[in-house]
């Protein structure tokens, strides 16, 4: 039995936004299922990580990974957003990596090429 639900992909439908605020635990159904359905999910790294780590949300349909902040973003969930971008590769899913900072700086470049 699957702990995920039947997402209804090709529906047509209102987009779905989800904010997740702590890491989720196996128990919390509502949260995976929320999760698993949703078009936007706003996250940190590691409450994402974890999820997935639980097998409890679906990136196969994932088509941008979206980093805002990222000097502050970077700085303190380097290793969660590497391991994320990795775990897509293995995965062969086909995304975008947008990062968005007020200002650009060079360790941005050097993270991204890290995580090809």
């Amino acid at each position: 039995m699957s702990l995920l639900p039947d997402c209804g992909v090709g529906r047509q439908r209102s987009p779905k936004v989800v904010v997740l605020h702590k890491a989720v635990e196996r128990s919390d159904r509502v949260s995976f299922e929320l999760m698993s359905c949703c078009d936007v999910l706003l996250v940190t790294p590691a409450s994402l990580m974890r999820s997935v780590r639980l097998d409890g949300v679906r990136l196969d349909n994932l088509c941008a990974l979206i980093v805002d902040e990222a000097q502050e973003t970077i700085a303190r969930n380097a290793a969660d957003v590497s391991d994320l971008v990795d775990l897509l590769q293995e995965r062969r899913i086909d995304f975008q990596f947008l990062l968005f900072a007020e200002v650009w700086r060079q360790e941005f470049e050097d993270f991204v090429r890290k995580c090809k």
